[in-house]
C-alpha cells in the first residue's frame, strides 16, 4: 500500500515521501497514529505544494545568509567614544549587545546580540577578534577596533 508520510518514521522514510509498505502496517500503525496518509491525487498535490514552499523558504534564508556573509567577512567594526581610565582600560566593557548595534548601524544588517560570540568582554583599547553566527553552522570572523 502506498502512503505519504506526514512525519519522519525510522526505518520507513522521511516527511513528505511516498513509500510502499504492507497494508496492515499502513492501516494499523502509520495511518492510525497519524504518521501517514493514503496516497490520493489531492494529497500528492498538497505535499508537492508544501515542498515547493519549503524549498523557496530555504533558498531565501540561504540567500540572506550569503549576502550577510559577504557584507561582514573581513570587516572591522569601529567602536569609539568609550571612556578610558589612566591605565588604558575602558570604564564600560564592550559586549555583544554593543557590537550588534554597531554592526547593524555600520553594515546594514539585522544581527542580534546572541549571534555574536566574544570569548570575554572587551575591556581594553585596540583590535579584538570575535565570531558572528550568520546561520546554523556558518560563522564569520570579524575584528573590533576600540578607540
Amino acid at each position: 500500500m502506498k502512503v505519504i508520510l506526514v512525519q519522519a518514521v525510522s526505518g520507513t522514510g522521511n516527511k513528505g515521501e511516498v513509500v510502499d509498505v504492507a497494508s496492515g502496517y499502513a492501516k494499523n500503525f502509520l495511518i492510525k497514529k497519524g504518521l501517514a496518509r493514503t496516497v490520493t491525487a489531492d494529497t500528492v498535490h498538497k505535499v508537492a505544494v508544501q515542498k515547493n514552499k519549503s524549498d523557496r523558504k530555504k533558498r531565501k534564508v540561504k540567500s540572506v545568509a550569503q549576502s550577510t556573509i559577504d557584507k561582514l567577512r573581513g570587516k572591522v567594526v569601529l567602536v569609539s567614544g568609550q571612556e578610558i581610565n589612566k591605565e588604558g582600560t575602558l570604564y564600560a566593557a564592550v559586549n555583544s549587545k554593543m557590537l550588534a548595534e554597531q554592526i547593524n548601524t555600520q553594515f546594514g544588517t539585522a544581527l542580534k546580540p546572541k549571534d555574536i560570540a566574544i570569548s570575554e568582554a572587551i575591556k581594553e583599547k585596540g583590535t579584538h577578534k570575535f565570531r558572528v553566527s550568520v546561520s546554523k553552522g556558518v560563522d564569520v570572523v570579524m575584528s573590533c577596533k576600540v578607540s
